[in-house]
């Protein structure tokens, strides 16, 4: 009795009649979870695919949140340390600058040049040449002719190297004769730098 064509065998079709109305009704709930499934379940079941894409497009948003807040401290930790660094670049950049003089200082640069501490130096001229253009400075060069002795001279030129103002020294041309010996005659090219004021 467990085989299915058996059981289709054993029914009494002419009885069907009789349950016409149940019959009927059956078909419309069959009919209707049909229905139900394929459009109903269906469709939900196509937006719950939709859903866990949103989802794990969510999820994937998460992860690379959670990372960058994890590098904000690294972040902080960078910053602070820039600034740090912008703030000594700041403070170097002061310095420099107060040790290139204005227009207003010219004056202070040319009693800079010729301030001696020894009297076995003797300057003869001091010449301004034209100022260059160095973009945000300017260089104000001289010539300055002097007579030394050597070690006098050397002593000149250190203590040029110790100002606080920016000094270089371009050239240096030193005349010995026999009648002027030990005394040396020097031509020396020095520049000071100015900040372009605009």
């Amino acid at each position: 009795m467990n085989n299915p064509l058996e059981i289709i065998r054993g029914i009494d079709f002419a009885r069907i009649n009789e349950y016409r109305k149940e019959l009927i009704g059956l078909l419309i709930v069959i009919s209707l979870s049909f229905f139900f499934y394929e459009y109903i379940h269906t469709v939900n079941i196509n937006n719950i695919e939709v859903y866990r894409t949103k989802e794990q497009g969510i999820k994937t948003e998460i992860g690379r949140a959670r990372t960058e807040i994890r590098s904000i401290p690294k972040l902080v930790k960078s910053l602070q340390r820039l600034e740090n660094n912008l703030k000594k670049i700041e403070e170097r950049f002061m310095l420099l600058q107060g040790r290139l003089p204005s227009k207003k200082e010219i004056s202070g640069v040319l009693k800079e040049l010729t301030k001696v501490n020894r009297r076995d130096i003797h300057f003869k001229t001091l010449k301004p040449l034209p100022l260059e253009d160095e973009g945000e400075y300017l260089k104000i060069p001289f010539q300055i002719a002097m007579d030394a002795r050597f070690k006098p001279f050397g002593d000149y030129i250190h203590q040029l190297e110790g100002m606080s103002r920016i000094f270089t020294i371009d050239n240096i041309r030193l005349d010995s004769t026999e009648e002027t010996a030990p005394t040396l005659s020097v031509q020396l090219y020095v520049s000071a730098y100015m900040l372009e004021e605009g």
